[in-house]
């Protein structure tokens, strides 16, 4: 069974053609808006729509069963991708996935190349299934997952029905025997800015281990690890050279960047993705075969919307043109701290969670089953640990497709033991590669209209112990930024006065 996408199941076209006639069927699951079955009819050249999976029109796959002398073929045309049913004397019987190619460049997503079954997964600190979810979407799929957390659980069993889910990575005494992948974003708590800082042996990242005490039982070919940027700098680099000595240590070849979410979507999220095999594929061609400059926003204040962290407004604020800043897990003590957004019209917002979804790539709801068994404010905590499943599927299908790194690239490492931005190592030496966060640049909607649940007011007292932080503050400010905000403080204090007034009134009417 395939792994839910973008709320919905894969679905699959099942072609089989008679005579002058074609016909088209949905596969098990469910898809908004999309007739159950067509009928193809007449002439030797037909055109069918290929169902739309998810938030962005390149999250799709397509399996298509073909009898000569019919042959498929792939087009894109407005945002949708289409299959053109062709006969051809020498087409031959065979089973197709089509998935988009990853593109070098600001393009997007049009080609296509086959990826055979994919690379079987086995996702290790799952979460709520980004980096699953994302490697579903560039054709491969999990054998199983594993996480401890309840409510994350909750949501992989309502979104990978069939994909047996571990609990504990400590009780995990093996991974199947023929998994080609290990993914795991392990916990961060103990390394992020955010956290407590305790470093790669604290008690929730130093889990990290019993991934190499798998791999020693089953010696994976390929790894993908994914972190917090700050893993780099604590404690002098630590964190990251235990990983880089354990995976070489096992004869693997490693290679790690920074990437930022904002390449995909309207979030600023830089976060290391690293990748280790076995095989003969360098990890370079991997990670650094994608790299476009950081493109130059025009913005303003009156025309675009701006995310900060109401929170801060002292040593830092999280500015964000046309963007929110990164989505957080919440505080140590679970509550929620959205990041808060001024409106090109004054108005300042928190997002919706639904909205937060959508700004980590996932469907709206995704993590709504978590409802059932959990308090509803724990989805933030949820969307805040995640992996952004756009950033995962570039990777998936570089997996799938390397490229090749420019080995101009590479330089000679710090030698005050400092980590850079992207590294790798070939076998022989530890290389600095400069390199961008930007593997690809991806047209979206302004941050305004991106949105689309409304959000929530930011409250007068949120908003005015911001702006009391930013009194005593030393930090330079978007000309406009504070002012607007006291005008959004003005029109709350209005509002939170008419309010009371007519609650006023009330108790008067009932005496």
């Amino acid at each position: 069974m395939w792994p839910r996408r973008g709320g919905y199941q894969a679905v699959f076209l099942d072609a089989s053609l008679t005579g002058r006639g074609a016909t088209a069927r949905r596969g098990k699951g469910s898809v908004k808006d999309a007739a159950a079955r067509r009928t193809l009819s007449g002439g030797l050249h037909q055109r069918i729509a290929l169902w739309y999976l998810g938030p962005y029109s390149h999250n799709w796959a397509l399996r298509v069963q073909l009898r000569r002398p019919w042959a498929l073929t792939i087009s894109k045309a407005y945002g949708v991708f289409y299959g053109n049913i062709i006969r051809t004397d020498d087409a031959a019987s065979r089973w197709v996935r089509a998935v988009p190619e990853q593109a070098t460049d600001s393009t997007g997503f049009c080609a296509r190349h086959d990826l055979g079954d994919g690379m079987k997964v086995a996702g290790l600190f799952a979460g709520i299934g980004g980096l699953e979810a994302g490697f579903a979407a560039a054709g491969h799929r999990s054998l199983m997952l594993c996480e401890i957390w309840e409510p994350a659980r909750a949501v992989l069993a309502a979104r990978f029905p069939g994909v047996p889910i571990e609990a504990d990575i400590a009780q995990l005494h093996a991974l199947p025997g023929d998994v080609d992948l290990v993914v795991g974003g392990f916990p961060c708590q103990d390394l992020s800015q955010a956290g407590r800082t305790a470093g790669i042996t604290g008690k929730r990242s130093g889990l990290v281990g019993h991934v190499f005490r798998l791999l020693d039982q089953n010696r994976v070919p390929w790894v993908v690890l994914e972190n917090v940027s700050f893993m780099l700098h604590l404690d002098q680099g630590r964190a990251l050279r235990t990983l880089v000595e354990e995976f070489e240590a096992r004869g693997y070849r490693w290679a790690y960047r920074v990437v930022n979410s904002l390449a995909f979507l309207p979030q600023r999220r830089e976060r290391v993705l690293f990748v280790a095999t076995t095989t003969d594929v360098d990890p370079a061609d991997v990670l650094f075969a994608d790299d476009v400059p950081v493109p130059i926003l025009q913005t303003s204040l009156s025309t675009h919307a701006h995310g900060f962290y109401w929170t801060e407004g002292v040593r830092g604020l999280g500015w964000a043109p046309d963007a929110v800043p990164t989505l957080k897990n919440g505080s140590t003590v679970g509550i929620a701290s959205p990041p808060a957004i001024l409106l090109p019209d004054g108005s300042a917002i928190t997002p919706d969670i639904r909205d937060a979804e959508r700004l980590q790539g996932f469907e709206a709801d995704w993590t709504k089953p978590t409802e059932t068994s959990s308090r509803p404010s724990l989805r933030w905590s949820l969307v805040g640990n995640a992996v952004t499943v756009p950033v995962a599927e570039w990777l998936g299908g570089r997996l799938a497709r390397p490229g090749s790194h420019q080995r101009d690239r590479d330089g000679v490492l710090d030698a005050d033991g400092r980590w850079p931005r992207a590294a790798r190592f070939d076998g022989d030496h530890r290389l600095k590669v400069t390199i961008g966060g930007y593997p690809v640049w991806r047209e979206r909607q302004p941050l305004a209209e991106f949105l689309s649940f409304g959000g929530k007011l930011l409250s007068a007292r949120a908003t005015r112990g911001f702006l009391a932080r930013t009194d005593r503050s030393t930090l330079r400010f978007v000309p406009g930024f504070l002012p607007r905000l006291r005008d959004h403080l003005a029109v709350m204090d209005e509002h939170q006065r008419g309010t009371r007034y007519h609650s006023d009134l009330q108790a008067i009417a009932a005496e």
